[in-house]
């Protein structure tokens, strides 16, 4: 659900202040999601449409675990790979959640790890990795798709009216899709194909020079899918300088806090006020933020600063959080 949340407390509030003893910290909207015991997934409604039971608030965002990880951490927790595998795992507001219940990982504890301990992990992940068992995983999946049908149907049809705002605007030849090989611009890519009833929008693909094999592998595996079949993907690569020699240069990826907001409140008024679309969040990387003591605002706004950008529209960003701040 969309509703006010205490961003010290994390749990759902009526008003615009915390009513928690020793709190009384200014309330934010946020997305809140919810647990359904009975179903043993995560739900966006506080009433499961499933079961029809009445779900406990459980967190403001939420991803699923896959059995690679869920072997990880099952290591690390209990020193046998198959403690978690037929449980329902899951990772949100920074903690994993194990059938419905919050399990935090001390990084500090992680990062503290001697060597021989570490390598002992791995060769334990490594001998059991080979035998996972996806069918445990798909079945919570599988309710989890079906509890939240509702949701997805509404946010799918959201955004591509959203894209086809734009189909008038300008032709096909002058889009481009920003393909980073991962979750969310695979979900874009899917997004503008069905908005736009074509595939011919051209995906660039930016090797940073930091890109896992992994990812390189994807990129092949995307173009052979039934759906993208057919779909330009045209890499952009600096090949004389690496990532990290960029940043020297030009400065890291930007990110943005401001005191009194949470990142996702920023990104609505740069949305809605200026026009302005960024991400907001913790960008698929949770504990940093700790390390960023960013929790507070649930993370940073990310500007992507892409090809096309001029510097007109840069400034225009920097105004707009000044007139957020200032005013």
């Amino acid at each position: 659900m969309i509703e006010r949340i205490c961003p010290k407390c994390r749990v759902p509030m009526n008003g615009d202040k915390c009513i928690k003893p020793n709190c009384g910290c200014a309330t934010k909207m946020s997305s809140t999601i919810y647990w359904c015991d009975d179903c043993n997934v995560p739900i966006f409604e506080n009433i499961c449409p499933s079961c029809g039971n009445k779900g406990r608030y459980i967190a403001t965002d939420m991803r699923p675990v896959f059995p690679e990880e869920n072997v990880l951490i099952s290591l690390i927790l209990g020193d046998n790979p198959q403690k978690y595998q037929e449980s329902s795992v899951w990772f949100g507001s920074g903690m994993y959640i194990i059938d419905g219940k919050k399990v935090r990982l001390s990084i500090t504890k992680l990062n503290s790890l001697p060597l021989d301990k570490i390598h002992k992990l791995k060769e334990k992940y490594e001998a059991f990795v080979t035998k996972i068992n996806y069918c445990f995983f798909d079945e919570y999946i599988r309710k989890f798709i079906k509890a939240n049908a509702d949701r997805y149907n509404f946010i799918t049809e959201e955004a591509v009216q959203f894209v086809q705002k734009y189909r008038e605007k300008y032709a096909i030849e002058d889009m481009m899709v920003s393909f980073s090989g991962g979750k969310d611009s695979t979900v874009t890519s899917h997004i503008v194909n069905r908005a736009l009833g074509t595939n011919k929008v051209l995906h660039i693909f930016g090797d940073t020079t930091l890109e896992f094999p992994y990812t390189l592998e994807y990129k092949k595996r995307f173009k052979k899918n039934e759906e993208s079949r057919g779909v330009r993907v045209l890499t952009a690569k600096n090949r004389e300088k690496n990532f990290e020699d960029l940043c020297d240069i030009v400065g890291p990826p930007s990110r943005v806090t401001v005191d009194g907001f949470s990142s996702e409140d920023i990104g609505i008024i740069l949305d809605e006020d200026f026009d302005i679309a960024v991400r907001t969040g913790y960008h698929c990387a949770p504990y940093i933020h700790k390390y960023l003591k960013d929790e507070t605002q649930l993370g940073t706004v990310r500007v992507g600063i892409g090809q096309f950008n001029t510097k007109k529209e840069i400034d225009l960003f920097v105004k707009a959080i000044e007139e957020i701040v200032y005013e």
